[in-house]
């Protein structure tokens, strides 16, 4: 059965970790969310489609946010099942962040989250209860919730709600692709004709949907998911061939360009001086 834990918990904020076995009865239940609006980062693809919303693949390059008492229905994609870590805000404090939660709920069901945001996320709720200066910790997930719920979705010009229906689709459609086949070699050629699609078509779409092109996204899957494993001590050459890297040098240089710290010094790096270096690489980071 699904379980959920409490990692942090302050008046303000509570940060958990949600996971749903691939064959729980949940899967095909109607489910609705906890008391409190909910910033979720999925740690396994997952396709959850929100009543009264569009269907989204949610993965590691995403968030996804639920209103207050959202009811959704879950989509089984990853043979592990579900796996997330989950933000519990109040609605004073996001309403000090932002104007787009409190009592409105959240105007999209998922967002963009940068790859600084990400790794700052995945090493901060590791080192929840085994910190020595908790506020620290507390300071790190302040923003990067800020930086989720105050995401802006890329602009794109309007057009009819059939044509934006069917692109919306084509671009779901990619992720879930991209994420079920990450691992592999992935051709754009593959991706059009999985969708039915050609492939500039595709990159087309894609970009301008996602603001970001098929490849760069497929690279971020691949790097946040390669995050996870590098606490198991598994030789970082494995890491990189298990994630579709073509060597332990294409790893190391993709990962060190996208998180501004090559892999190893991640794995040996407090959380809190993680920080300052990624500060450091990326001075406009918000």
């Amino acid at each position: 059965m699904p379980t959920s834990r409490v990692l942090f918990s302050a008046p303000d904020l509570t940060v958990g970790a949600f996971v749903c076995p691939p064959h729980d009865d949940a899967w095909q239940a109607l489910n609705t969310v906890g008391a409190g609006h909910h910033v979720v980062f999925p740690q396994l693809p997952v396709g959850i489609e929100q009543d009264g919303r569009p269907a989204v693949v949610a993965d590691q390059n995403n968030v996804v946010l639920y209103p207050d008492g959202q009811i959704y229905r879950r989509r089984l994609v990853s043979d592990r099942g579900d796996r997330c870590v989950f933000f519990i805000p109040s609605p004073h404090l996001l309403t000090e962040m932002t104007a787009d939660g409190g009592e409105s709920g959240f105007a999209v069901p998922a967002a963009p989250i940068e790859a600084w945001a990400y790794l700052l996320q995945q090493r901060a709720v590791r080192a929840l209860g085994r910190s020595p200066e908790p506020d620290g910790i507390r300071e790190i997930l302040y923003d990067v919730l800020r930086h989720s719920v105050t995401r802006v979705i890329p602009p794109r010009r309007a057009k009819r709600p059939a044509t934006e229906r069917a692109h919306l689709a084509a671009v779901e459609a990619v992720k879930l692709y991209l994420s079920t086949h990450a691992n592999g070699r992935i051709l754009l050629d593959d991706v059009g004709r999985h969708v039915n699609r050609s492939p500039f078509e595709v990159a087309r779409i894609f970009r301008s949907l996602t603001g970001t092109t098929v490849h760069a996204y497929l690279t971020q899957l691949r790097l946040r998911s390669a995050l996870h494993r590098l606490d198991d001590g598994a030789p970082l050459s494995t890491i990189a061939v298990d994630g579709g890297f073509a060597s332990h040098a294409h790893f190391t240089d993709a990962f060190t360009r996208v998180f501004g710290a090559g892999p190893d010094r991640v794995r040996r790096t407090k959380v809190s001086q993680l920080r300052t270096i990624l500060e450091a690489a990326s001075p406009e980071r918000p």
